[in-house]
């Protein structure tokens, strides 16, 4: 009498299936589709209408490799470099209506099909110059740049990773950045200095990399986190009221100083004598005109906006 009490497993009637790369999925409306074969999910269900196989039943998408795992370790790199789909049209996820023969059927179309594996061309850097003299850098060289005087040479070193992409990161090449001294006028548009750190003391984070990280909040912040630089010293962008970075990873957009210099163009705060809309000094206070961060910039503006002259008074401008 063990069996009583214990109920028997369930037997599954479901039938598997498994479905041939070459041919439609029964049941899909693949005859309706056909001008959607540019996209995976259908091409993966639609084998015969999307034309995923040749005449003998070989894949017409292939990867041409000179070493095993050649193709995977470019993966990352197949929107940004062209040729690879052309080379690894499996791993690149390429449409079977978009694959063609990437045999190397001459010597002279190893030059583009497929790309010349560690040739890359001398990129261009602004207020410097490539010192590498050949015209390809070969995969694995340094590119060797030199800034143009009053410029300081800033990033990470770059190396020719394949055609035209450098590592570690081929988005962010060396850049040659102004430098000066920590001096000022009115907002500070010009500022080139080296200070790198919010009011809080939190530190900069590099402008360009935040924005690649996609940290914006806005598509005007994201520009002007590409506009920064490559870099991660305080400037002024976009003509705020002083210069400033972004800290805590990109999330918080940090004036560098306190208040704005005196002296500038007609738009800066102390730039002339100011006056007050209010009475200011009984209703609010000196330290109301005081920059932090984007969380109170509203406010402050306006306390700069109705009371200019205890500000600048505050400022040591008036």
């Amino acid at each position: 009498m063990s069996g009583i009490g214990k109920r028997s497993a369930p037997v599954s009637t479901r039938r598997s299936f498994t479905h041939d790369k070459c041919t439609d999925h029964p049941g899909y409306p693949c005859h309706n589709l056909a001008r959607h074969c540019g996209h995976k999910q259908i091409w993966e269900r639609c084998g015969a209408t999307c034309g995923v196989c040749n005449a003998d039943g070989t894949n017409k998408c292939t990867d041409t490799e000179d070493f095993a795992g050649e193709c995977a370790s470019y993966r990352r790199y197949c929107r940004m470099v062209p040729a690879l789909k052309i080379k690894c049209q499996i791993t690149c996820e390429v449409a079977p209506q978009d694959c063609k023969s990437n045999k190397r059927g001459t010597p002279g179309i190893v030059k583009l099909d497929p790309p010349p594996v560690g040739n890359c061309y001398k990129p261009d850097i602004p207020n410097g110059r490539i010192m590498n003299r050949r015209v390809f850098l070969k995969k694995g060289e340094k590119l060797l740049v030199r800034c143009n005087p009053r410029y300081e040479l800033i990033g990470e070193p770059s190396y020719c990773e394949i055609q035209n992409v450098y590592k570690p990161d081929t988005r962010r090449l060396p850049a040659c950045v102004k430098m000066g001294n920590e001096k000022f006028r009115g907002r500070g548009d010009n500022y080139a200095g080296k200070r790198n750190f919010g009011m809080s003391g939190q530190m900069c984070e590099n402008w360009m990399k935040v924005a690649h990280r996609g940290t914006f909040h806005t598509a005007a912040e994201g520009k002007i986190m590409l506009q920064g630089g490559n870099h991660k010293f305080c400037r002024n962008v976009g003509g705020d009221e002083v210069p400033f970075c972004f800290t805590r990873g990109g999330n918080r957009r940090e004036y560098c100083f306190s208040l704005p210099k005196c002296g500038g163009d007609e738009n800066d705060r102390c730039s002339a004598p100011r006056l007050d809309v209010y009475d200011c000094n009984k209703l609010y206070s000196p330290a109301d005109c005081v920059f932090t961060d984007d969380r109170s910039a509203a406010q402050v503006k306006w306390i700069w906006d109705h009371c200019g002259g205890m500000c600048c008074t505050y400022a040591s401008c008036q």
